[in-house]
């Protein structure tokens, strides 16, 4: 790659591609690296990188530049240090509310900024739900990762036809579509209302851990479908979960879409708002407004490179500065990158240079599993602190300035 960037280690592979962390040795500045070769033929890959060079919010993974060498197409975003939700999930077997609703917030911002923008995810899942944790944070923030899936929609109600997914997070209207078409930014509220639920219950909602083992895969995919009609989600009496979340989890897991909550609702409800940062709503609207930045690598370019290749180790990086109610950023020029891209990474170790934030707190996981700790590993998330307040800070942006509102919660 004409020099310009050291390869730290590989952080998944797939059929498609690697995806490393590599370090620009000119800056020392962090980033993922997804490399595909040349030539690969999925239709997805221009849809990916048209639809994610759209998107610069606090908590969507930010796209930096794409670029040639000899063999790949590379596509270069930022780095995030504490893996994917899912691992956070799993080591913990479930979260507590308070703790699911803070991740669902941030969630919930960057769908409704996406969709604001015209591009339904259609692949919303715990593995595509990257964490980083800042250095004096006590526990990491949610940034959404992979568009290799997304759809311009343009419109509310505009029409996909593909069934694509995950299969466990996938809606019964994707699962049976026949090319008759489906609302994605619908189908993206189902899969975050299965993000909800294996937050809470640790598993998912309508698989079936042992007899759907032996079946083949349209056997279960039917076997699904019937329990998506009939509701029939597994609620564990020994989890604790309020009314007011309950309403809101089977509002989004609704068979029909017409009948499921909107985004729009689901940030109206009232177990949603509740503990919700100061200034969520004006840092979405201030991302919606926020004008490219000068040095943004635009979309011609983006293009020339698909089609035409480029000289070797050609990168346009783009310069952002973006606030967060859950955390803040920093420039490039301060620290590390945030992010990672392609669906099959595994993000491991925490980036080698430090970062400038301000703090940040989540609320404790205290009662139920509360006494499963996690490591003490560097730059890994714990799920268990000793503390009772939350302090949230939010950076605004426009000429530097910049502001921070910190109160307490619990």
């Amino acid at each position: 790659m004409a020099g310009r960037f050291e390869m730290l280690e590989i952080l998944g592979k797939g059929g498609s591609g690697i995806v490393y962390r590599v370090k620009d040795i000119e800056t020392d500045n962090v980033f993922a690296m997804k490399t595909l070769k040349k030539g690969y033929p999925s239709k997805y890959v221009a849809n990916e990188l048209n639809n994610h060079q759209l998107l610069r919010h606090p908590h969507i993974v930010y796209f930096k530049a794409v670029f040639i060498d000899d063999t790949s197409l590379c596509i270069l975003t930022e780095f995030a240090n504490c893996g994917s939700l899912l691992d956070f999930v799993e080591e913990g077997g479930g979260l507590e509310e308070v703790l699911a609703r803070w991740y669902f917030q941030q969630l919930i911002l960057a769908l409704y900024f996406c969709h604001n923008r015209g591009i339904a995810h259609r692949d919303i899942k715990l593995e595509n739900l990257l964490l980083h944790k800042y250095k004096n944070s006590k526990y990491p923030i949610l940034k959404m990762c992979d568009f290799g899936l997304s759809k311009a929609v343009v419109l509310p109600g505009a029409s996909a036809k593909s069934c694509v997914g995950t299969v466990s997070y996938m809606a019964p209207e994707v699962m049976k579509n026949n090319g008759r078409g489906y609302d994605a930014m619908m189908a993206d509220v189902w899969s975050c209302g299965v993000v909800l639920y294996v937050m809470l219950y640790g598993r998912y909602p309508f698989d079936s851990k042992g007899a759907d083992r032996v079946i083949s895969k349209e056997q279960k995919v039917r076997r699904m479908l019937d329990r998506m009609k009939r509701e029939a989600y597994v609620l564990n009496p020994d989890v604790s979960v309020t009314d007011e979340c309950m309403n809101l989890l089977r509002g989004m897991l609704k068979p029909a879409p017409d009948q499921r909550l909107t985004i729009e609702k689901i940030m109206a409800h009232p177990w949603f708002k509740k503990d919700l940062p100061k200034g969520a709503h004006e840092m979405n609207t201030d991302c919606l407004n926020e004008p490219v930045p000068p040095k943004h690598q635009k979309l011609v370019e983006i293009i020339r490179l698909l089609r035409m290749g480029c000289p070797v180790g050609r990168l346009l990086i783009t310069n952002l500065r973006v606030g967060t109610t859950f955390g803040e950023e920093v420039p490039p020029e301060e620290g590390t990158l945030l992010g990672a891209a392609g669906r099959e990474e595994e993000v491991r170790k925490p980036p080698e240079q430090p970062i400038k934030v301000l703090s940040t707190q989540a609320p404790s996981r205290t009662g139920r599993r509360a006494s499963r700790q996690r490591g003490s590993q560097p730059g890994r998330p714990m799920t268990c602190m000793p503390f009772s307040s939350i302090n949230w800070c939010e950076s605004m942006r426009g000429a530097g300035r910049g502001r921070s509102i910190a109160f307490s919660v619990l």
